[in-house]
C-alpha cells in the first residue's frame, strides 16, 4: 500500500496530489484519488528529466491535468517493454494498452482522447514519439512530435558539471 499527499499553500491553498495505489502485484496495480492520468508520455516524466527546458505545446494543449478517479495500472514495464494503464477519471474513462485514452460525457460536451508513444531510452540515447489526439465538444484536435537526444557523461561528475547533452525536437 503506497499514498501520497501534496498541496499548494501559497495563494489559495488547495490538494495537488492525494491518491492510494495498492500493489497486488508489480504488473497489477490500483491506483484511486486524484492525480495526472497515465495518458501523455511527456506530460508523466518529470519536469527534471525532461532533455528540453520546455514541453512541447501538443502536451500542454491536449493531456489530462490532475483529475480525481481510478487507474489500474503496472508500476514497472512489463518485459522492460510495455506499459499500460485503464482509466476512470472524472467523466472520461478509457482502455490503453501500448495506447493511452480516455473518453466520456463532461459537463461542456463529449470528450475522447487517444495517444500513442514509443520511447527507446538506454544509456547515452534516447528517442522518443508521440501522437495525441482529442474531440472535446465537436472540435478536434491532434499532432505529434519526435524527439531525439544524445546525453554526454564525464566519467566522474563534478558538482559543476553533471553532463551535457544534444537534443532535437520537431
Amino acid at each position: 500500500l503506497g499514498w501520497a499527499l501534496s498541496a499548494e499553500l501559497a495563494g489559495s491553498p488547495h490538494v495537488r496530489d492525494a491518491f492510494m495505489t495498492v500493489r497486488f502485484a508489480e504488473q497489477f496495480q490500483v491506483r484511486v484519488g486524484q492525480f495526472y492520468p497515465e495518458y501523455s508520455l511527456e506530460r508523466m516524466t518529470s519536469s527534471s528529466r525532461l532533455e528540453l527546458i520546455d514541453r512541447t505545446r501538443l502536451t500542454e494543449a491536449l493531456s489530462y491535468e490532475r483529475n480525481p478517479g481510478v487507474m489500474v495500472l503496472n508500476a514497472e514495464p512489463y518485459r522492460g517493454l510495455i506499459s499500460y494503464a485503464i482509466t476512470a477519471f472524472n467523466g472520461t474513462e478509457g482502455p490503453a494498452m501500448g495506447v493511452k485514452g480516455g473518453g466520456g460525457e463532461q459537463r461542456d460536451g463529449d470528450r475522447h482522447r487517444v495517444g500513442a508513444d514509443i520511447n527507446f531510452d538506454r544509456g547515452p540515447v534516447r528517442a522518443a514519439v508521440e501522437y495525441l489526439r482529442e474531440t472535446y465538444a465537436g472540435v478536434e484536435r491532434d499532432g505529434f512530435y519526435v524527439l531525439g537526444a544524445y546525453r554526454i557523461r564525464p566519467a566522474e561528475p563534478a558538482p559543476h558539471f553533471r553532463g551535457a547533452g544534444l537534443t532535437a525536437r520537431v
